[in-house]
């Protein structure tokens, strides 16, 4: 296929390459980084990229980008993956399959996201069953659409979006199909660890550590500028060592003296076999030069410390095993290796003669930057562990690094120093011509890149496969369209002459509605007066509640109860009354029960419950409930005592008023307004306020002379009655 561009958007920087895509052998023709502004990315979404995207077409175009099409790989938390087994299937089947599983897969809305795939290793089971190992991913579908935004503002035709997960494992997978090896991409804010095993993808990690810690360290520290840039401040670690080879240096120290001490002593052992016959002599050089001269490199001795000082970053770990202990294995003779081993020994000063002359200051930032890798290296570390608990402790041969952070001087030491695991930068891409455009071996920082041309997962592959299909799609559209046209005026047809008369009904009870119009405040006002009355009319039902017979059996209670007795509780209704009390012994509660049973407003009394329970000090005490049923009142006594409370409610007014001010009405009016308001001599004595009641036999008498009682009853027992029955509503 043509050209396209692969474009990696970070948080910082942003990386482009101009290559073939989809072919054997792809071929790097350029490649572009510029930096990223800030607030356009979070977490893999764009936001307020349009000036970003206008700016960078301008910018492809100055530097001579021809492709339009672009390949966008993503880098995100957000972006869910799954590793599942599926039944073995062919491979337009897969797509179909995962879909249809996706919700077991994920616990999200799935028609929020976007899903897709990757193959990741064909399995056999010892019966011969096959499956696939599938990495199932879902992309949200508004990071989708910001990826076709920019894509459209930048004018570039989006051909896929890719994972940066995958994306880095197609890009290594040839480079890395033999043995088992990790691989980590080190960016901005984020990692990549892949754990391959003869280059099938095993593992898949994201640590969220970076170098952005290590730069702000190069930046604030001011020792490169007061006003370093971040590109400017990579670029420092690209060109001097900032990192040490280890977190605990005193512990690294002691470990290459012992180191040193023993090469001196192989040296020396050396030199003494040149008086024998020769045997002596290759077996010691040959343990001295293979697998010593390893572990000197490994700890970072000899002159690969000395070149990694001032080169350029780009060379690795093999320019150390090109080192000056290799080159002396090709001597035979054993003044050659005297000669060998008189280099070793200086090779190893010069590195602790650089260390004296460092500065305080450098010093003191290659300290700080080292342990900026410490999150970032104790994540890796976790993700070497669970390789080993799923592979039952199989040994890693080698972590290889890559990502824009892997071109940092002293970066892979300090992890392979850690982790114990030999650690290299890469410097070579199997299957990927990297031509001119990387000829300094330094391309760790598009590796997203590179691999999203080769098989990426694509998102869009629902809209590639609905464009595929071309004419027919057009073709059922229109056929579509013509059908919805046409029955759409068949319901226009159908519901039309409705709609005209329910207008027209609508129309004449609006017109209906102004007339009345004016009779909607009378409405509101009759409506609230309907409430108010109903409101009113059950307050007035409730006053004929009769509410005297709780206070008769209290006042009852008050006479003829016994002292010692402790009311607990008492609980009363219009018909019956709960009292719960305490006493001594139960002879007592049985003597309150008699009591109870004589009270004149109890009708029945009945024992609910009791307990003879003993308090802490001892003593025993009874409780016991008793349910008293109120004793029936006649319908007479009831209409006496509302009428006489009426009478009362009437009189209580007056009565407020002085006695001077009552005496002033002389005569036998007086007399009869006063009999014929209350009807009784007892409530005309309750109903006046002087200190002494007036005399009932002569109100009797005057009621009797003037006939001026309004119910004409004259009879003393009947005044009686009405007196009690008033001083229960009273009550």
């Amino acid at each position: 296929m043509a050209k396209v561009l692969s474009i990696e958007i970070g948080s910082t920087l942003t990386e482009i390459v101009e290559m073939d895509y989809k072919v054997r052998n792809p071929r790097i023709y350029k490649s572009l980084m510029l930096s990223t502004p800030e607030g356009v990315m979070d977490d893999g979404m764009l936001y307020g990229f349009e000036n970003y995207a206008q700016a960078l077409s301008k910018m492809l175009k100055a530097k001579g980008f021809k492709a339009k099409r672009a390949i966008f790989s993503v880098s995100s938390n957000r972006i869910a993956s799954r590793e599942v087994e599926i039944p073995f299937l062919k491979e337009n089947q897969i797509r179909d399959f995962v879909l249809a599983n996706a919700s077991d897969y994920f616990p999200v809305n799935i028609a929020d996201y976007s899903i897709s795939y990757t193959v990741l290793e064909k399995l056999q089971n010892e019966e011969g069953a096959k499956a696939l190992r599938v990495n199932a991913l879902a992309m949200p579908s508004e990071m989708l659409e910001s990826y076709k935004e920019f894509a459209k503002a930048a004018g570039l035709e989006l051909e896929a979006i890719d994972y940066d997960g995958n994306s880095l494992y197609q890009a290594v997978k040839k480079e890395c199909s033999v043995g088992s090896q990790i691989v980590i991409k080190i960016d901005e804010k984020n990692s990549i660890v892949t754990v391959m095993k003869d280059g099938v993808q095993s593992l898949t990690r994201t640590v969220p550590y970076g170098i952005e810690e290590a730069v702000d360290t190069i930046i604030y520290s001011h020792i490169y500028s007061d006003n370093t840039t971040y590109s400017e401040a990579i670029g420092f670690l690209r060109g001097m060592k900032c990192v040490n080879p280890s977190f605990d240096m005193e512990a690294y120290r002691q470990a290459k003296a012992q180191e040193r001490m023993r090469l001196l002593e192989q040296a020396q052992a050396a030199e003494e076999g040149e008086s024998g016959d020769g045997e002596a002599v290759d077996n010691p050089d040959g343990a001295g030069t293979g697998t010593d001269v390893g572990t000197g490199d490994y700890f970072g001795f000899g002159s690969s410390d000395e070149q990694k000082g001032v080169d350029d970053g780009t060379t690795g770990s093999d320019v150390s095993a090109s080192g000056d202990f290799g080159s002396q294995q090709s001597l035979t003779q054993s003044a050659g290796e005297s000669t060998a081993s008189m280099q070793q020994e200086a090779a190893v000063l010069p590195l602790e003669e650089e260390e004296e002359e460092l500065s305080p200051q450098m010093k003191e930032l290659r300290e700080n930057v080292t342990f900026s890798f410490e999150n970032l290296v104790s994540g890796l570390s976790t993700v070497l562990d669970l390789y080993y608990s799923r592979t039952k402790g199989q040994k890693v041969d080698r972590v290889v690094i890559t990502g824009i952070g892997g071109t940092i001087q002293g970066i892979d030491d300090l992890i392979a120093n850690t982790l114990d695991v030999p650690a290299k930068q890469i410097e070579t891409l199997e299957g990927v011509q990297l031509g001119k455009v990387f000829k300094n071996g330094v391309f760790g920082e598009y590796i997203g890149c590179i691999g999203a041309t080769i098989s990426p997962v694509n998102f869009l592959i629902t809209e590639k496969k609905a464009k595929s299909s071309g004419t027919d799609i057009v073709a059922i559209g229109r056929l579509v369209l013509i059908g919805c046209v046409g029955l759409s005026a068949v319901l226009l047809a159908v519901s039309l002459p409705p709609y005209i008369s329910a207008t027209n009904t609508n129309k004449s009870l609006r017109s209906q509605l102004q007339s009345v119009v004016s009779i909607i405040p009378i409405y509101q006002k009759y409506t609230l007066s309907k409430q108010a009355y109903e409101y009113v009319n059950e307050a007035y039902k409730l006053k004929d509640e009769p509410t005297a017979h709780i206070v008769e059996f209290l006042e009852e209670m008050e006479e003829k109860m016994p002292a010692d007795i402790l009311v607990q509780n008492i609980s009363s209704d219009n018909t019956s009354v709960s009292i719960t009390m305490t006493v001594g012994t139960k002879e007592e509660a049985a003597d309150v029960y008699e009591q109870l049973c004589m009270f004149e407003s109890v009708d029945s009394v009945v024992i609910d419950r009791i307990s003879d329970d003993t308090s802490d000090e001892g003593q025993g005490y009874v409780t016991f409930t008793a349910v008293c049923l109120y004793a029936e009142r006649s319908e007479e006594d009831t209409l006496d005592a509302a009428e006489t409370q009426n009478d009362t409610e009437d009189i209580i007014p007056e009565g407020n008023e002085s006695d001077d001010a009552g005496q002033e009405s002389t005569g036998d009016d007086s007399s009869a307004a006063s009999s014929g308001s209350t009807g009784d001599a007892d409530v005309s004595g309750a109903g006046t306020t002087g200190d002494e009641s007036p005399d009932v036999s002569g109100e009797e008498e005057t009621d009797s002379e003037n006939g001026a009682s309004e119910d004409g009853n004259t009879d003393d027992g009947s005044t009686e009655d009405a007196g009690s029955n008033s001083s229960e509503a009273v009550g």
